[in-house]
């Protein structure tokens, strides 16, 4: 019987050995011409026979040429390479048989059993469920007693000294820690982050009564954010307060959500006082302006320059240029200026 092959494989070679029929001596000198090869594929039993597959037309090879569908050649010692078509190795069948007719002689056929696996994956004969790596290796199966990472080693939880376990799904209980088990230098730099804590996670309810009391909590670094009260004191800096300060706040405060009458007062005197308004660029007024764009408007008409033309009253920028302008008509009775539009 010949080797194993995995369903799909393509481009398969077969060996057939021939003998003559008469002498019994391997025969070493036929060409491809001379065979009228055949394979007949093999289902589970009781199920419907495949037909035998026999209308090839064969063609020359050589010893070491690429494969070639029905190609045949000589190797040694009366065994004939036989290139057969990938059909033969298709899934459906859980054997195949591979020969040949040639007047006179007796070919010993070749048989080669159909499967799942891949027989030449000497790690995990292509099992995509077991680890692709050799027993004992990194990602490899444990093995017991004497392997690297014996599976002997993980018998009780007092063997675990060394390495790193990555995750740990679900702990649903920790009976005790000894004393110094956590300490500052036992945890990693955003081993503990504000995404690895679920929500209520750290809740009231989740600790006895007096479970972190200032003994057990006597300096806290920076907390990047805190919902809910404090308390007591904080001496430090805080970014930002979102709701009430019930006590004293010394030192200073770079802004404040709701300003105070002082804060309201200065502020409005810096629009007033300090900030400027720019002058309007060439368009129609619009219906719905903004208070600056009210204001603007205004004092532009009352200091830049308005010129009246033949049929047009136009206004212009400090710079001289027209921004905006009225149609003007006049019949006698009634004097009409028209809605504002753009200067040109």
């Amino acid at each position: 019987m010949g080797a194993s092959i995995q369903e799909g494989t393509l481009n398969v070679s077969v060996v057939v050995k021939v003998i003559d029929a008469t002498t019994g001596i391997p025969d070493q000198a036929l060409t491809f011409s001379d065979f009228a090869y055949w394979y007949r594929r093999e289902v589970d039993p009781g199920s419907t026979p495949l037909a035998v597959q026999d209308t090839f037309t064969e063609v020359t090879q050589t010893v070491t040429g690429a494969h070639t569908d029905h190609g045949i050649v000589h190797l040694e010692e009366g065994n004939y390479r036989i290139d057969v078509d990938d059909n033969v190795f298709a899934a459906g069948a859980i054997a195949v048989t591979i020969g040949a007719v040639i007047t006179g002689k007796i070919v010993m056929e070749a048989y080669h059993p159909i499967v799942a696996y891949d027989p030449m994956d000497i790690v995990r004969i292509g099992l995509t469920a077991l680890p692709n790596a050799v027993v004992d290796a990194a990602n490899g199966l444990a093995t017991s007693a004497g392997g690297a990472t014996g599976i002997d080693d993980l018998a009780t939880p007092t063997n675990i000294t060394g390495g790193t376990i990555a995750t740990v799904t679900n702990v649903t209980t920790v009976d005790g820690l000894a004393a110094n088990v956590i300490t500052a230098t036992s945890i990693n730099a955003d081993a503990i982050t504000e995404a690895k804590i679920a929500d209520n996670a750290l809740a009231n309810e989740h600790f006895a009564a007096a479970a972190l009391t200032s003994a057990e909590v006597t300096s806290v670094g920076t907390a990047a954010s805190i919902v809910g009260n404090v308390d007591g004191n904080v001496t430090g800096t805080v970014a930002s307060v979102v709701g009430n300060v019930d006590g004293n706040v010394t030192g200073s405060v770079a802004s404040n959500l709701e300003l105070g009458p002082t804060e309201v007062n200065t502020q409005v005197a810096d629009v007033m006082k300090v900030d400027t308004i720019a002058e309007r660029t060439n368009a129609a007024p619009p219906t719905t302006p903004t208070f600056e764009e009210a204001i603007s408007y205004l004092y532009m008409m009352l200091t830049a320059k308005i010129d009246v033309v033949s049929g047009f009253k136009e206004f212009y920028n400090n710079a001289g240029t027209i921004i905006w302008k009225k149609a003007l008509s006049d019949d006698a009775s009634n004097y009409v200026e028209a809605d504002g539009e753009a200067g040109t």
